[in-house]
């Protein structure tokens, strides 16, 4: 049995990820206080994934960079999320990233010819 199920809490964390890159589709994003007497932070939530994802500011920036500021348009976007090591605190940890699934990121604009 993998001991880190249990490690997860209520949110998504590098240990409910794993080696693994996960394809997820965003269903919505919400304030939240995820760390108590701290401010809210966005938390997104997944399709098909009951643990939400709290917002660093390097993912947030990803997302806005992404689709938009405003995060009612990233809403049905597919992303994937791993896991990747970063510092944290002095220390090198598993942290969780994000980027756009292949396809999205090899998909050329199509062009219009008016030649035809």
């Amino acid at each position: 049995m993998d001991m880190n199920q249990f490690n997860a809490g209520n949110y998504m964390n590098a240990n409910v990820i794993g080696a693994t890159a996960r394809s997820l589709i965003i269903q919505r994003v919400v304030p939240e206080e995820v760390e108590e007497g701290k401010a809210p932070k966005p938390v997104l939530y997944f399709m098909s994934e009951p643990l939400g994802l709290p917002l660093n500011k390097t993912n947030l920036n990803f997302l806005i960079g992404a689709f938009s500021t405003e995060s009612d348009s990233w809403i049905g976007k597919t992303i994937e999320v791993y896991t990747t090591p970063v510092q944290f605190g002095g220390k090198m940890v598993q942290g969780v990233r994000m980027r756009l699934p292949a396809a999205v990121q090899s998909a050329e604009p199509a062009t219009l010819d008016y030649t035809a």
